[in-house]
């Protein structure tokens, strides 16, 4: 009991609060082990060391002065040999609180006149600081600038072309919530709800709410159709495909110090070129932009809307949960239709044009048996603990969907979200593009709200204008409609001869002709040739009869420029089981149909990986593997997610963070785990020289063997009768070379060169 008691009275404060004044209290213990202090004020020490009780208001201010001035005047050592800098008003009042919050814990009573005269000094202290403002000894702005709209912008937007789309989430989540950026990094899955047209956001805590007694703000965030960038709700989607699992006690953003880790993302973006020149034409440095200006620039740019028909201010500071005194407190309450204006103008929607109240892009049946089978697919972790969750991965997945072509346009080529099921699985995309209902003002599924009055006068405008544009059109294609008619029935002066029947024919079979010629393949292009077996009897059976043209000519079971996927632990392991649509499952694959070295060596990886992944999930999950591998039984996403979510906590490595194993990479992993088998058997790194050769002979001679009984099987009876016309294709020449390596003798000490790049043993 004691020891709870305790534990309960220390969270009086937060815990940044508590290691803020830890570390107040280090600079002045630092201060009175001075020799100069001893001297100035011996009554204050006993036996050489210094006793709290004995502190006198007097002492206290020498030491603010002595924080004030800094350097050597100051005279307080650092760790590092020097001393610490001077400081400004903010950290002058922390080292009053710091001071008081001690004394209270140790019991001891304070200097009866120590508020006051502090007080009065703090008052010379901000005077003294606005006399060097104006004389411009100090910087005239204090704190942080705010971000403006154009900046938000364009770092939204090299997020996205860097890949990070962590940074990207991040920074989108923190501007439309007017969170600060500490909220934003605590945000729990569990805090979030599809409500209407808009992703319903509510936090319990925050730092006007600290003891969470006042009603959570419920924040409205909505989607930008027009502008993918500034989307929330498609950043959403897309950090969801990626989350391995809602891990962490399901927090958006799991790991440590995630706000530390925006800060460096945005440091790395302005600091660029680019960045430092956009920020030198507003009259700022890096230095002037952080976390906070997030938050401050979206204030600004709501609250510069006013004029033009904008929110209310009072909506605004709702929204970042300012507060507004007592009786502003007492009276004025959140209500849903003044933030859902809010949450409207904060994500950029274009105010002063109709289409500001259109509806995002969405399914018109979210419950629709392709849209079920894609949610379970794509996100059957996330969904396994957070079940409230699928209408708002519903509407997020259609946005993904929708701007699939700018995310393939803005994004690395190679980033792991084209390695998701969402994009793999063969036609996914097209099926479910074809459900989506596109710029639409009314809807079944949804209703429009956050709308102002002169958005909905702007759209019955819009209406009427389209209905006049559209008049002429109308009367041409209803005169043509008569003409046409008449044709049919004989009475506009056409007879139906056999000279007009033959010449429609002829027409008719010109088309079919082009058609027919565009279809014929091109090079480059997936040729129909059936799938021939590898070296050894090897085939690979994919379900795709078609192999690629190779710059030399011969034909490869992948494309030439294809490269294995830099793809998170997860996502490889669907890729290696499923494959994608224009790759076969990776575990049928062998080095010689890679089209380099460097991709035969991350196969390696790939296959080191995969093997220890699979061993742990048959030992762990042996109904759950049985289920997805077992006689009879097909392997899905939703099995290997089940499984993946069981044994990803056994792939944490020592020195490294543990709670993000599930963003490592496939080769980042392959890695560990050398490094580890090294630590563990330190031998085997001494030998791997002289018998990598051996190892790799014998590891290829039995996977050739398996492979080639179980590939045999299933490749199909097309391909056995049309094998002979791509006799000169490259998988039978490097079969045969890898034939000529397994028939060498295992004592051979001179490994070849290129089988040695692509060692496939299994650590």
């Amino acid at each position: 009991h004691d020891a709870y008691t305790a534990q309960i009275e220390s969270m009086r404060l937060a815990e940044r609060t508590q290691e803020r004044y830890k570390t107040h209290w280090r600079v002045f213990d630092r201060y009175v082990q001075t020799e100069r202090v001893r001297e100035a004020h011996p009554e204050a020490y006993e036996n050489g060391v210094f006793q709290l009780s004995r502190l006198s208001t007097e002492m206290f201010l020498r030491f603010l002065s002595a924080r004030r001035l800094g350097g050597e005047v100051g005279g307080i050592p650092d760790d590092k040999g020097g001393f610490l800098k001077a400081v400004g008003l903010k950290s002058v009042g922390l080292d009053k609180s710091a001071l008081v919050e001690r004394l209270r814990q140790e019991g001891v009573a304070k200097p009866h006149d120590l508020d006051a005269r502090v007080k009065e000094y703090m008052r010379g202290v901000a005077r003294e600081d606005s006399n060097r403002r104006q004389t411009g000894e100090l910087r005239s702005r204090v704190g942080k600038d705010e971000m403006d709209f154009a900046l938000y912008r364009w770092v939204a937007s090299r997020f996205l072309e860097e890949g990070d789309t962590f940074a990207h989430l991040f920074l989108l989540l923190t501007w439309n919530l007017l969170n600060r950026a500490v909220n934003t990094k605590e945000m729990l899955y569990g805090h979030l709800l599809w409500k209407e047209d808009a992703l319903v956001v509510m936090l319990p805590k925050s730092k006007t709410n600290q003891a969470g007694t006042q009603r959570p703000v419920a924040k409205h965030v909505y989607a930008n159709p027009g502008a993918p960038a500034l989307c929330p709700i498609l950043a959403f989607g897309v950090h969801s495909l990626l989350a391995s699992s809602a891990g962490d006690r399901g927090k958006v953003f799991p790991g440590g110090d995630q706000q530390n880790r925006f800060s460096k993302a945005l440091d790395r973006v302005l600091l660029s070129d680019e960045g430092r020149s956009r920020l030198a034409a507003l009259g700022l440095t890096v230095a002037d932009i952080g976390t906070h200006s997030v938050r401050k620039g979206a204030s600004s740019y709501l609250l510069s809307g006013m004029a033009g028909g904008g929110p209310s201010v009072i909506a605004v500071l709702l929204r970042g949960e300012w507060t507004l005194g007592s009786v502003s407190d007492r009276y004025w309450k959140h209500q849903d239709a003044g933030d859902q204006y809010v949450g409207r103008f904060a994500v950029g929607l274009p105010f002063r044009e109709p289409h500001f109240g259109h509806l995002p892009p969405h399914f018109a049946d979210p419950s629709a048996p392709a849209v079920s089978a894609a949610l379970d697919d794509c996100f059957g972790s996330l969904l396994g603990s957070q079940s409230h969750l699928r209408l708002a991965l519903a509407h997020a997945l259609a946005q993904v969907v929708h701007h699939a072509p700018f995310l393939r346009g803005i994004l690395p080529a190679h980033h792991p979200l084209f390695s998701t099921r969402l994009f793999t699985v063969p036609g996914r995309l097209a099926a479910l593009a074809d459900l989506l209902l596109v710029e639409r003002t009314s809807s079944e599924v949804m209703i429009v709200t956050g709308l102002p009055p002169h958005i909905i006068y702007l759209q019955k405008v819009e209406e009427i204008r389209q209905l006049l544009l559209n008049a002429p059109e109308q009367s041409e294609t209803l005169a043509s409609e008569i003409g046409e008619h008449l044709q049919r029935i004989g009475l506009a002066g056409t007879s139906v001869t056999t000279e007009y029947l033959n010449t429609r024919l002829d027409s008719l079979a010109d088309r079919m002709e082009s058609m027919l010629r565009e279809r014929e393949p091109t090079p480059g292009s997936p040729s129909s040739v059936p799938l021939p077996s590898g070296g050894g009897g090897e085939g690979i059976s994919t379900g795709r009869s078609m192999l690629y043209e190779w710059p030399d000519g011969t034909a490869g079971v992948v494309p030439y420029e294809f490269v294995l996927p830099s793809a998170p632990i997860r996502v490889g392991w669907e890729l290696w089981h499923l494959g994608s649509e224009a790759v076969p499952p990776i575990k049928q694959l062998r080095s010689f149909h890679m089209p380099n070295p460097t991709q035969r060596k991350y196969l390696s990886n790939w296959r080191n990986v995969m093997s220890h992944l699979d061993t742990l999930a048959q030992q762990d999950t042996p109904d759950l593997w049985q289920q997805a591998f077992g006689e009879g039984a097909q392997v899905t996403a939703r099995l290997l997610g089940d499984m993946y979510s069981a044994v990803i906590h056994k792939l944490r490595f020592r020195n490294v963070y543990q709670e993000r194993e599930g963003e490592r990479t496939v080769n980042t992993v392959a890695e560990l785990l050398r490094k580890r088998k090294r630590a563990l058997d330190p031998s085997s790194s001494a030998t791997t020289t002289t018998t990598s050769t051996t190892s790799t002979t014998s590891t290829t001679s039995s996977s050739s063997s398996s492979s080639s009984s179980s590939s045999s099987a299933v490749v199909t009876a097309t391909a056995t009768v049309t094998s002979a016309t791509v006799s000169s294709t490259r998988a039978p020449r490097r079969s045969s070379r890898a034939n000529r390596l397994r028939s060498q003798p295992r004592t051979q000490t001179t490994p070849q060169p290129q089988r040695q790049r692509t060692n496939e043993d299994v650590m």
